[in-house]
């Protein structure tokens, strides 16, 4: 499996991961910042919910990110060690 892992196509899909989930969470946590206002009129504070909606959406794009990095290096783990076919599913 290291074999794999330390390959140069695989070693530039772990950072260019890496960075798009920092990215993602980097951005969920600014729209969650973000989601929350001052009312002029009133001056109470105001909790916007679809900024919130986006926080959440952006902690899942790092997810999603997560998983399909994971189910890539695992089919590539298995088509090397004869387990999986390549092109199967």
């Amino acid at each position: 499996m290291w074999k794999i892992a330390f390959k140069k196509k695989w070693l530039l899909f772990h950072i260019a991961t890496i960075v798009g989930i920092l990215f993602c969470l980097r951005l969920g946590v600014w729209q969650w910042i973000r989601r929350e206002r001052v009312d002029q009129v009133t001056g109470e504070t105001v909790i916007n919910l679809q900024s919130t909606f986006y926080a959440f959406q952006w902690i899942f794009f790092a997810v999603a990110l997560a998983w399909f990095w994971y189910r890539f290096f695992k089919d590539e783990y298995l088509v090397s060690i004869g387990q999986l076919k390549k092109g199967s599913k």
